[in-house]
């Protein structure tokens, strides 16, 4: 088949395989009435594998065709991969809804200046290749960020997440730290139009997504877990010793406040 290499083919073949076995499992145990965006996620990512294999079987298509093909199937994808982190975030923190309207509008922050960030690389240069893999890093760096964020905030509540969103959470976070470091380090290793450019960048977004996808489906087996009643937030004071991330951003938060907030005057 053009452009795929014998070994590119068996690993897409075996993530079809998986991912297959992930949607399976998704319906029969009837975990997607808890998780329709991530089903549709797992769904989609199916039918775009199928809608690639059509593309690539095409000999009569150039390389350049197959790219746009490619690139075009992608947006939508990645629409909906936002909306199931979005949905496995949700469902760990539900308990703690004002955690979680915490977490969703450092989100929503975070989201807007990468976008914004984005936008201004993508304008210093010439529509090319790269623009689709400064989008595709664009929006892989916003999931991480949204994602080290939900993290962050969880580190300084101490809520425990159950292994099935940590799973969920990770397997999403481990893709996106991969896929962040391909954009960035193929550009500068690697020309567009070196020959294998292409089997290369396949091997890089195949590798990561097989491991994550059979994590997935191991965490899938079992039944989900259930709502649980939300135990006392707890507070503990982070010292710059122990934890120097969370001392750090609390001083910064207060100096923050103190600039921001008005202050209570002084008894005379």
């Amino acid at each position: 088949m053009l452009g795929l290499t014998p070994v590119v083919l068996l690993l897409s073949a075996f993530v079809f395989v998986i991912q297959f076995a992930v949607c399976w499992i998704l319906f029969c145990k009837g975990h997607f009435r808890k998780l329709p965006w991530f089903t549709a996620y797992i769904a989609l990512n199916l039918c775009q594998a199928g809608f690639l294999y059509f593309v690539y079987s095409r000999a009569r298509l150039d390389i350049y065709t197959r790219f746009w093909a490619a690139w075009i199937s992608q947006p939508v994808t990645l629409l909906v991969r936002a909306f199931a982190i979005a949905e496995a975030c949700r469902h760990a923190l539900r308990v703690y809804p004002g955690v979680w309207n915490l977490a969703r509008r450092a989100s929503w922050i975070i989201s807007v200046g990468v976008i914004l960030f984005l936008g201004i690389e993508v304008s210093l240069d010439s529509f090319s290749f790269w623009t689709f893999v400064y989008i595709d890093r664009g929006f892989h760096l916003a999931s991480l960020l949204c994602l080290i964020a939900f993290m962050l905030l969880n580190m300084d509540y101490y809520i425990s997440i159950h292994r099935f969103y940590v799973a969920l959470i990770g397997g999403f976070c481990f893709y996106s730290v991969t896929m962040v470091l391909a954009d960035t380090l193929l550009k500068t290793a690697l020309s567009p139009r070196s020959s294998s450019h292409e089997a290369i960048w396949q091997m890089i977004t195949i590798v990561p997504y097989l491991a994550v996808e059979i994590i997935w489906l191991l965490v899938l087996r079992g039944p989900l877990p259930p709502n649980a009643n939300p135990a006392p937030l707890v507070i503990r004071p982070a010292t710059p010793r122990r934890h120097p991330i969370r001392y750090g951003l609390r001083r910064l938060a207060a100096a923050f406040a103190r600039l921001v907030l008005p202050q209570p005057a002084e008894p005379s």
